[in-house]
């Protein structure tokens, strides 16, 4: 457990705390005491905090995670740059055929088109979407190897299963915050 996953279990127990010793005040009042009207108004109260704290951890949590999210996508979309430039440079140095931009170009539009969506993306979805941009960059590795001569043009058929990979997983990603829990 993180510290912040920590700092919300403490003030979970802040308020139960609070919500028990409203209770047990009220519980000390007899029926028809005079401030019993306001010691209900009071356990309601602290039974509203608690409430609305927890309705809003998940979203604290998965706000946090989207953070870690957001940082594998960027990693991963710098990556995938890095093996597509260290391919342009292998072909402009002539130790390999410019053939090798059939398989360049559509990656290098693909890492930048998603990790350029990343900042207008909805928060729901987050580790969908770095996954997707993980395929991206293991296939612009698999082409960096191929560019290079450890592994025949033919390896590069797994450029077009990891395109259809990252869009699958980008597509399985929901577009709305939708499912996130309230």
């Amino acid at each position: 457990m993180g510290k912040a996953d920590e700092a919300d279990a403490a003030q979970v127990r802040r308020l139960q705390e609070e919500l028990r010793q409203a209770h047990t005040a009220l519980a000390g009042l007899g029926k028809g005491s005079p401030d019993r009207a306001g010691q209900v108004l009071t356990v309601f109260a602290a039974t509203d905090r608690l409430l609305d704290f927890e309705e809003r951890v998940p979203r604290r949590r998965d706000a946090r995670l989207r953070k870690i999210s957001s940082a594998i996508v960027y990693v991963a979309g710098g990556l995938a740059a890095l093996a597509l430039i260290a391919s342009a440079l292998l072909m402009a140095t002539h130790r390999a055929t410019w053939w090798y931009l059939i398989a360049v170009i559509p990656t290098t539009i693909v890492a930048g088109g998603l990790t350029a969506a990343e900042q207008r993306s909805p928060v729901s979805g987050h580790r969908l979407r770095a996954g997707a941009l993980v395929v991206v960059a293991l296939t612009a590795g698999l082409i960096v190897t191929v560019v290079a001569g450890f592994l025949t043009a033919w390896a590069l058929a797994g450029v077009v299963v990891g395109l259809i990979a990252a869009f699958a997983l980008w597509a399985a990603a929901p577009d709305d915050d939708a499912e996130v829990p309230r």
